[in-house]
Formats: C-alpha cells, structure tokens, sequence
C-alpha cells in the first residue's frame, strides 16, 4: 500500500512507524517541519502518501475473528449472519425469515460480540471468510 520507508524524503522516513505505533504528536512534528519541502520537492510522494493514509482511516483492517469465535454462533446467529452477507436490509431479512426487525438486529447484536466486530462490514467480511453464506447455512 505504501511505499517502503528508504524511497520517503529523509525528513519523513520516520512517518510510517510512527502512524504504526499511534504517536500522532511524533507524526504532526515530522510533517510541519518537512512540509514546505515536500510539497516543493516531493509532490507526488506526498499525494501517494496522503492517499495510502486516507484510505487506511477509511478501512482499517478489521479484528481477525477466530475459529473459537464462530463456533460459539447460535445456528440462528449463523443464519441471519449468512443473510447478511446477501447485502439486504434488515427488513427484507427479517421478512424472508419471518421475524421481526427487531428479532433481526439483536440477533445480529448477538453475533457481532460473539465475533469481536463492529459493523455490518466486519461482519460480512469475517461470515464469508468462514464459509457463512447463505448456500451453506
């Protein structure tokens, strides 16, 4: 996604660790004192750089869901997982399960703490990823 850290100006080759380790001050100092001679001098490196950023704030990579973590799934959390995963809205689920919305969002509720997630997207990715689909539930 990004470039290695020998091929950045030298006053910004400490940037990706420290975006790796959270220290957004350490971050902030680095690119005031670099910014004049990267916009200058640097222009393409800088926009690939400030791409590769805004898209990793955009999707951060999502909790690796164990095998443990799925297998605690109730068979019905599995189904609505599965259904889930067809990009429906909850009410078209519920509908074609005969349920209500409500029986569908905690059911999901239940599903996204069973596997660490957070939204439908993590869900989604980590049900495909073990094979909840709905032609295999």
């Amino acid at each position: 996604m990004s470039a290695p850290s020998t091929d950045l100006p030298p006053a910004v080759r400490g940037v990706p660790a420290a975006l790796e380790s959270g220290d957004w001050a350490r971050v902030k100092r680095m690119l005031d004192r670099a910014w004049p001679s990267l916009v200058d001098e640097h222009p393409d490196a800088l926009r690939s750089a400030l791409a590769a950023l805004i898209e990793r704030l955009q999707y951060p990579a999502a909790p690796e869901v164990t095998l443990d973590a799925v297998r605690s799934l109730s068979p019905r959390e599995r189904k609505v997982l599965a259904e889930l995963t067809t990009g429906d809205t909850i009410g078209t689920i519920a509908d074609r399960l005969f349920v209500s919305r409500n029986t569908i969002k905690s059911q999901l509720h239940s599903a996204y703490r069973k596997l660490g997630v957070r939204t439908r997207a993590e869900a989604e990715r980590a049900a495909v990823r073990h094979g909840i689909t709905p032609e295999t539930v």
